[in-house]
């Protein structure tokens, strides 16, 4: 058995002090892995942020209301600053002290590491509040109901002039085919019933001696009374 007396233990106070070297050695350097780790975080947020927006959420065509269109578009802002600190926590601390003085040196690595901290802990700050409002516009663009722009086309076949649309918020829907070149009195008119998602389609018959090009036009109301005009030229 060896002499108790010639063994020393292993975890003393000289492996604390040399554990301590370690830990102001590589203070600054973990912090800065930690904001790189961040920074990689932050671009994958971004990656999926901006793919759902494109493919899924598509705000170039889609008609939320304004509310969901800024919760949406928003964290785009956020995701920018959360990656400029990322990069800004791994940036050098601009130091001075005189290199002959060790209380000097003491001090402005320090005040580096103090820097580094808050640094980090403002990028940690901004990569959690990204993740929370990319995740709010994930669901905004999931649930929320957009509402449809009123449209309509009309197209001639023989006879018969087909009429339909979409997005118009109202019970019914008036219908009135008009030559282009007098539209003082309508060739034929008709009203057509909407569905609740504002839907409607039906055909007009025109004489055969009626030529030349037409102009479909639509009327309808909508709930706050507004009365809406649109028309268009028959393909």
């Amino acid at each position: 058995m060896p002499d108790p007396q010639t063994i020393s233990p292993a975890i003393d106070d000289a492996y604390w002090f040399a554990y301590s070297k370690t830990i102001v050695e590589k203070s600054i350097a973990s912090r800065n892995d930690q904001s790189a780790k961040l920074q990689n975080m932050i671009g994958w947020l971004w990656t999926i942020y901006t793919v759902s927006a494109a493919v899924g959420l598509n705000l170039g065509k889609a008609n939320y209301s304004f509310g969901v269109t800024l919760a949406i578009a928003f964290p785009s802002v956020i995701l920018i600053f959360a990656y400029w600190s990322a990069v800004n926590a791994q940036s050098p601390v601009d130091l001075e002290f005189d290199p002959r003085s060790p209380t000097e040196i003491r001090e402005a690595y320090i005040y580096a590491v103090g820097q580094k901290r808050r640094q980090f802990f403002w990028a940690r700050f901004w990569s959690i509040v990204a993740g929370f409002f990319v995740a709010i516009a994930l669901l905004a663009g999931s649930f929320c109901k957009q509402s449809v722009s009123p449209e309509f086309g009309a197209i001639k076949k023989g006879d018969e002039v087909s009429v339909w649309g979409r997005g118009i918020p109202a019970e019914a829907v008036s219908i009135n085919i008009f030559a282009k070149d007098s539209e003082s009195a309508p060739i034929n008119k008709t009203s057509a019933p909407c569905s609740t998602r504002g839907d409607f389609a039906t055909q007009l018959e025109v004489k055969p001696e009626v030529k030349g090009a037409l102009v479909a036009k639509i009327e309808w109301t909508d709930p706050k009374k507004v009365n809406h005009t649109m028309a268009r030229a028959v393909e």
